[in-house]
């Protein structure tokens, strides 16, 4: 009886032993992970004998893309304690283990189509249509592979017309591993006359040679002409290639007369108006003061042209 009780306690110890030696873990001096979490089986490397579960199992918060970081081996452990299966794990190895995340590098140029999504989803841009660009990167971004979604948590103006600074969280695997401010242009597009094929120089405007494309509503301020404002009978200072905006620098009024022509003068002295033909001294376009001459008193005068060979003169 005694011997057959120390034999079943032998066994125990053995097993207890063995069990101890199967769990019993060498941590590597560095590993590399490519995911926002460092898994056990990166940090044991391939010639440790795991339970497959196990390999996959989530350690520690991976290090920033693209730099390295060292846990100490007392770190890991208490990391594994929330695995209940594995409180009798020992590992060895040395005081700490130094890891690096390797990662894919962006650019910035996904960005845009995130922010464009969130402002046109968000007031005061709803339902307005608008042009988002984005600022280069100050540095590129390198992020852990998986599969990759950004949320914007944020943004505020930066002081500048049409200018926000948007706050992005990067998600890998759902999981988010930094927020980025990204500064991007956000402006309301309106329509503006473009030409609808190439046009010359001198080329009185028409409806017909003119189409609209949407463009930012503070090309305004590069001279750009809204849709809604009438260009009809101006003329062209510079060709004008098929598709491109038509510039307020670029136009010109017409002429309405040239020097010796007969102009149609309206005379306006208070309620009396008079109207009368005089000589024009010189060619003008219409906004134009130009000296013209009665023919029949040879008085010379002033005359704003309004028109085709018609013009206004005040009288006092």
């Amino acid at each position: 009886m005694r011997r057959r009780t120390a034999c079943l306690l032998l066994t125990a110890w053995a097993l207890q032993q063995a069990s101890v030696a199967e769990h019993r873990l060498t941590l590597l001096p560095s590993a590399e992970t490519t995911g926002p979490q460092v898994l056990l089986g990166e940090l044991v490397g391939e010639n440790a004998a795991l339970p497959e579960s196990w390999r996959e199992r989530p350690v520690l918060t991976a290090p920033q893309p693209g730099l390295a970081e060292r846990y100490a081996i007392e770190t890991i452990a208490y990391a594994l304690q929330k695995y209940p299966d594995m409180s009798d794990v020992v590992l060895r190895g040395k005081p700490s283990t130094r890891v690096v995340c390797k990662g894919r590098a962006m650019d910035g140029t996904q960005l845009a189509e995130v922010i464009t999504q969130f402002v046109t989803s968000t007031a005061p841009w709803k339902g307005t249509p608008v042009q988002v660009e984005c600022e280069p990167l100050r540095q590129p971004l390198t992020l852990p592979v998986g599969k990759l979604s950004f949320q914007v948590q944020g943004y505020e103006a930066t002081g500048r017309a049409g200018q926000f600074r948007f706050h992005l969280a990067l998600l890998v695997d759902g999981e988010t591993t930094r927020t980025v401010p990204v500064e991007a242009s956000v402006l309301p597009l309106e329509h503006v006359w473009v030409a609808a094929r190439p046009l010359a120089r001198g080329e009185t405007l028409a409806p017909d040679l003119l189409t609209t494309q949407l463009l930012p509503m503070q090309s305004g301020e590069m001279g750009f002409i809204a849709a809604d404002e009438d260009v009809a009978g101006l003329e062209l200072e510079r060709v004008l290639q098929l598709g491109q905006p038509l510039r307020r620098h670029l136009l010109r009024q017409p002429v309405c007369c040239r020097r010796g022509d007969h102009v149609s003068v309206l005379a306006v002295n208070g309620a009396l108006q008079i109207q009368l033909q005089a000589k024009a001294m010189a060619s003008g376009r219409r906004g134009d003061r130009i000296l013209c001459m009665n023919e029949r008193s040879k008085r010379r005068f002033l005359v704003e042209l309004t028109g085709h060979k018609s013009g206004l003169v005040a009288m006092e």
